[in-house]
Formats: C-alpha cells, structure tokens, sequence
C-alpha cells in the first residue's frame, strides 16, 4: 500500500510537470507536542525506516511498457 501510494504520488507530480517531491517525511515521532506528527509514519523507527523505503521505491518505480511515466525523485525530509 506504501509502494502504491509512493508510485502514485509520482505520477501525479509528473502529470503536473515537477519531476520531483520534497517527501516522504522520515522523522521519528517522538514528541507528540511537534507539530509535524500527522505527516510521519509514527514513532517506531523501524516502522518509519519500512515504510519510508516502500515509498520512495514507488516514487522512483519504472513505468512499464506503454505506461504513463510516474518515475520522480524522491528527497526525505527531516532524516537526521
């Protein structure tokens, strides 16, 4: 489900003529006061670690023959 929605999230960049996204976020959730908790993938790291991969995967995916290009570049954000 990551990988599709990472794949889609490429496609629609592309259709809009941005070959690349400032996502996914890969910070850990470690405060619930930060204000950018909705945007992680919560506070176990290896989940984050999981689902950030699986994502940029889909992002930077190959179409395949005859498909709508949805390859874009993926930049993580907050990965310290």
């Amino acid at each position: 489900l990551a990988a599709a929605s990472g794949w889609l999230t490429g496609k629609d960049s592309r259709a809009a003529a941005t070959p690349w996204m400032f996502a996914p976020i890969l910070g850990v959730a470690t405060h619930p006061l930060w204000p950018r908790v909705y945007e992680t993938f919560g506070e176990d790291p290896l989940l984050v670690a999981r689902m950030g991969a699986a994502v940029v995967e889909g992002m930077q995916r190959r179409g395949g023959e005859g498909e709508i290009p949805a390859r874009a570049a993926a930049c993580m954000k907050h990965f310290v």
